[in-house]
């Protein structure tokens, strides 16, 4: 099979961080058009104009769509940083949804979100409900640097290492939402033998 060419949708600046809707149709992705601070972008992934949904004076990272494609969760430096969630068409003011964070996902029912501290030595996975309350933690005795939702939201796929094991570097593994210890979860390509942790 010949291989296609990449179209180019975005001309408005530096964007990087694309996540695309649930449905192909719209994409979102961090722009810094025009130069300044960064912001969160949408525009339809057959082109169009874009449509910029959040505003301000601090740096809006990492978006990612809700299941039904009406909200977008994203990082922002706003007020010492946190997890935000704003409608996709641009409406109100973006919403606290957890101070600190970063790299967050919306769970497959759209009911939760996940996330990881800001902490560049030490991360840590969080989940928290979209309707609010104090985030919870997902394996305490590890670290964990990023992640992703398990296709039936009862478990996370997230890459780390035991916090008393560093020097072994860090693999992916498996972790329920029950709480229990998360298991090895080897990947086809997986190549994380030689890294290690930072010190």
């Amino acid at each position: 099979v010949a291989p296609r060419t990449p179209v180019r949708i975005s001309r408005d600046g530096l964007a990087i961080s694309p996540t695309i809707s649930r449905d192909g149709i719209l994409l979102a992705y961090t722009s810094k058009a025009g130069g300044g601070k960064m912001h969160i972008g949408v525009r339809q992934t057959a082109g169009g104009q874009p449509l910029q949904v959040s505003r301000g004076g601090d740096d809006d990272t990492a978006p990612d769509f809700s299941p039904d494609d009406t909200q977008i969760v994203f990082r922002s430096e706003r007020d010492g940083g946190g997890i935000y969630t704003v409608s996709t068409l641009g409406g109100g003011e973006p919403q606290l949804l957890a101070k600190r964070g970063a790299n967050p996902k919306f769970s497959p029912d759209g009911k939760e979100v996940l996330f990881f501290s800001d902490d560049i030595w030490a991360p840590e996975a969080y989940i928290v409900l979209l309707l609010g309350g104090p985030p919870r933690r997902l394996c305490p005795n590890w670290t964990t640097f990023s992640g992703f939702w398990a296709p039936d939201g009862k478990a996370v796929l997230l890459l780390g290492g035991r916090r008393e094991n560093q020097d072994s570097g860090p693999r992916w593994m498996l972790a329920s939402l029950a709480g229990r210890e998360p298991s090895k979860f080897r990947l086809p390509g997986d190549n994380y033998s030689g890294w290690r942790f930072p010190h």
